[in-house]
């Protein structure tokens, strides 16, 4: 199926479900900025994705780019009803679990057995594309353009519901519009675009119904974290974390309707990330099963196919170097693999490679130095807006905080390191916190002042905060 109208209505319906959500997440007041970011947040990820593609370094592929490429193929050939050569699309939950060569089309399997992980929704999204029209790799790829254009509203919508004047959200979503970090992950075909938009939406929603429950917001961030299960599995953990550790103490504070409001929403989101888990095969049971199939298989299932994932990866080199030796360095020396996974996780890829080695033009990690420079600038900043949070804790504070712990405690405890690549997918709360980090730094310095700056997180007399406390 070519069709030039298809792929622009699929491209316009991801701009447009973009553009909704910062609407529908933004406070009435802050829907015209928001609004302005996402248009501009559309115009610059385009312009970004298309300037790394120009580059040489931009042919040196990733494997798991290539890997979600086959899968989504294998996948359109199975919906046009094609046998499907399990090894030569790297189907994996049929070679290592099943131990079938050709997924054939009276296997009635769920995408999740014949892929090998819970994580097969991407590959999916592309296979849409590729139904749509030969030229998909290109499409799907700008397509990454229309999910990005919400990174910047996001930034600017977390510091305000964080606290923080509309000056500085602004300077956080300014920060993330010029950021080429997620550009560079959306110039391939990686799923890393689409799981930072999920994971997004589930933190602002849950800010949101922090401050003030509605029905809208509990569908959105159950929609958001079904989904992001399907795509991002530690995302999903990660938000589920920090809503179950907080729910005690909103219920403490007798927040009842707030408490009751996040409840829902992680049961509606287990129940779709159950749904979309056992697609397509029907009978899982009922909605109210759903939540403990869910549960279950994050508790026993999920163990299971991140090793065949992990196993094939390996197998294929998918996992940079560094990740694969993490373990050995670990058991031989501790306290120095520790020291790495520290330095990795603040400063990797290290920019100065490009003073000591130069340029090779050759190397895809060479495309993201000019984003660590942004990061190690921002880094001070993100250091003093979580000193004041600690200073002052709330309840949105406390929820951004136990996100970003758990996805970092999770990358360095599995993988060693929280950088490159990984580290994007939560960019743009980090420069939420760096622009009221920051701004605060500067006025105590003596630089400047701002007379309407609160300073965000680290003012509990701001009368946004006090009313969510």
């Amino acid at each position: 199926m070519d069709s030039a109208f298809g792929a622009i209505g699929v491209f316009t319906l991801c701009f447009v479900l973009s553009a909704l959500c910062a609407t529908v997440l933004a406070e009435p007041g802050d829907r015209k900025v928001s609004a302005q970011f996402v248009l501009a947040g559309l115009f610059m990820a385009c312009l970004k994705i298309w300037l790394i593609r120009q580059t040489p370094q931009w042919l040196d592929t990733p494997l798991d780019a290539v890997k979600y490429q086959l899968n989504a193929e294998a996948l359109t050939a199975h919906w046009h009803g094609e046998a499907v050569n399990s090894q030569l699309y790297r189907l994996d939950g049929l070679t290592k679990i099943f131990g079938q060569d050709h997924w054939s089309l009276d296997a009635y399997l769920p995408y999740s057995s014949v892929f090998g992980t819970h994580e097969w929704l991407y590959a999916a999204y592309l296979a849409v594309w590729a139904h749509i029209t030969p030229h998909w790799p290109v499409w799907a790829t700008y397509s990454n353009a229309a999910l990005a254009a919400l990174f910047p509203a996001v930034s600017f919508g977390i510091a305000r519901e964080l606290g923080s004047t509309t000056r500085i959200a602004a300077l956080g979503g300014t920060v993330a519009l010029i950021d080429p970090s997620a550009a560079v992950n959306g110039a391939w075909l990686l799923k890393d675009t689409l799981a930072c938009w999920c994971v997004l939406i589930a933190i602002w929603a849950a800010l949101v119904i922090l401050r003030k429950p509605r029905f809208m917001l509990v569908l959105l961030l159950g929609s958001a974290l079904g989904i992001l299960g399907s795509v991002r599995f530690l995302g999903l953990m990660a938000v589920l974390l920090a809503i179950l550790v907080l729910l005690p103490a909103l219920l403490v504070r007798r927040r009842i309707l707030t408490s009751g409001s996040l409840l829902v929403a992680c049961l509606y989101g287990l129940s779709l990330f159950s749904t979309l888990n056992s697609l397509p095969v029907e009978g899982v049971g009922s909605v109210l099963e759903r939540p403990v199939v869910a549960l279950k298989a994050i508790l026993f299932g999920q163990v299971e196919t991140l090793s065949v994932s992990r196993r094939a990866d390996m197998a294929s080199s998918a996992i940079d170097d560094t990740v694969v030796d993490w373990y050995t360095r670990l058991s031989e020396s501790p306290l120095k693999a520790s020291a790495t996974a520290a330095s990795r996780t603040l400063f990797a890829p290290y920019p100065w490679v490009i003073i000591t080695e130069g340029l090779n033009f050759r190397n895809g990690i060479e495309l993201y130095y000019l984003g660590i420079v942004l990061w190690i600038i921002c880094l001070p900043g993100i250091f003093w807006a979580i000193v004041q949070a600690l200073r002052n804790p709330s309840f949105p504070a406390a929820f951004v905080g136990l996100v970003l712990g758990a996805c970092l405690g999770a990358y360095v405890i599995f993988y060693g390191e929280w950088s490159t690549r990984q580290r994007v997918f939560m960019l743009p709360v980090f420069f939420a916190l760096a622009a009221i980090g920051w701004v605060d730094l500067v006025q105590r310095l003596g630089f400047w002042k701002d007379p309407a700056a609160s300073g965000g997180c680290a003012d509990k007399s701001n009368p946004r905060l006090t009313r969510r406390s």
